[in-house]
């Protein structure tokens, strides 16, 4: 993707070390080719509170939670693994195997790269649980998100922060 940067964030040891513990359990049961597995670009995931967007907070209060790595197995998104900071040091916090959410958030990610804007921007993930929201946020000096389904407004589609953020306020 021209234009656009990644988290600093690099777990690809930590992540290749969690999936060879995995590999050998029942823990995984999507189908999984681990023999071509690929591991996204780290994507720094901000999560805000419906509450804080109430009381008028902006996307640049969303908080830095974790750093996400999307699975790739035969060309699909199969999975997803978040990975913290905890008592100062890097580990998995989890691993959803939910492939429609997984293919979703790539589905954005490719939007992005074949249609971007002209400028700089930082690939992140915007999070909003108590609406059950998920974007692809384009950080920069005009913030972008596209809608990850379910979303109140047009999905996979780019929109500014405070258009999103109006849409939101009516959910409450």
């Amino acid at each position: 993707m021209k234009n656009v940067t990644f988290s600093q964030e690099n777990d690809a040891e930590l992540v290749q070390d969690f999936l060879h513990e995995v590999s050998d359990t029942d823990r995984f049961v999507t189908r999984v080719d681990f023999e071509h597995l690929h591991i996204s670009p780290p994507i720094d995931c901000y999560t805000i509170t419906l509450d804080e967007i109430l009381k008028g907070k902006t996307i640049g209060n969303a908080i830095r939670r974790a750093t996400r790595y999307y699975l790739l197995s035969q060309e699909q998104a199969v999975a997803e693994i978040d990975v913290v900071t905890h008592d100062g040091s890097r580990r998995v916090l989890s691993l959803q195997q939910d492939a429609i959410a997984a293919r979703g958030a790539m589905r954005g990610l490719n939007i992005a790269a074949d249609t971007y804007p002209d400028g700089q921007y930082e690939v992140r993930l915007l999070i909003v649980h108590d609406v059950l929201f998920i974007g692809i946020w384009l950080h920069g000096n005009d913030d972008l998100v596209i809608p990850i389904e379910p979303a109140a407004m047009k999905t996979y589609e780019f929109h500014s922060a405070e258009a999103l953020f109006e849409c939101l306020k009516t959910r409450s």
